[in-house]
């Protein structure tokens, strides 16, 4: 029998956090702190990288159970402990060099925990910092977005520093992390607000913030504005 009572997996940018409404999050670190004490795991889920994602929560001091980063390769405990961890296919890093080779102008492999490593097998990402400008990054986001294989974010407000690492999709780490804290799926409450939130907010007890996901997702699930009135709503489900 788990000792949690629920699972709660939010997005972060734009979700759990929105730099236009800092004022709410407060708030919401407030509803989260209530919803651990009655035993409610918190998992945030992000396309960030491990090093990123931290940066912000110890900013913040916003609490967590797990993190998932880069869109489900990785997974950590509060602990900085790595739970899972998917390295970067070999085929992954040779469609980067074969397509995007002219447009690359440095290229560092890096391990789950952001750090250099110099072996593929030891590495979870393919960081690229790519020429500064605009075709430039529009030839090579279309060419990683057409290849199923391969996913990417970018480096923060620096839209011409790309990490890539393997296509998957948030509910593997979803799925891992109810298989250790024991819940079944009708435990599991998910928030998010970009299509790679789509497929984690159709398979569980999903809730939409703002008004990215449309019609042409197929995501009709309740939609709110701001991510406290949704775990409000949870906490009196759970509670």
């Amino acid at each position: 029998m788990s000792k949690f009572r629920a699972l709660i997996v939010s997005d972060y940018d734009g979700t759990l956090i929105d730099d236009n409404k800092l004022t709410t999050l407060d708030e919401t670190i407030a509803i989260i702190k209530e919803l651990r004490r009655i035993n409610v795991a918190f998992m945030i889920s992000t396309g960030r990288t491990y090093y990123s994602i931290k940066q912000e929560v110890d900013k913040y001091h916003i609490p967590f159970d797990f993190i998932s980063c880069a869109n489900g390769n990785l997974l950590f405990d509060n602990n900085s402990t790595p739970i899972i961890v998917n390295h970067i296919a070999h085929h992954v890093i040779s469609f980067l060099r074969n397509s995007c080779d002219e447009e690359i102008i440095q290229e560092t492999l890096r391990d789950e925990f952001g750090c250099e490593v110099h072996a593929i097998d030891g590495a979870v990402e393919d960081f690229i910092h790519i020429r500064d400008n605009l075709p430039t990054r529009q030839k090579v986001t279309n060419l990683l977005m057409r290849n199923k294989l391969v996913d990417y974010c970018t480096d923060g407000k620096n839209k011409f520093r790309i990490h890539v690492f393997n296509s998957t999709d948030k509910c593997s780490t979803i799925d891992e992390c109810s298989r250790r804290i024991l819940l079944p799926n009708t435990e599991i409450y998910t928030i998010g607000n970009g299509p790679n939130d789509a497929r984690m907010i159709k398979r569980y007890n999903g809730y939409i913030v703002g008004d990215k996901l449309n019609a042409s997702l197929s995501v009709d699930n309740e939609q709110h504005q701001n991510i406290s009135i949704v775990l409000q709503k949870i906490k009196k489900r759970v509670g």
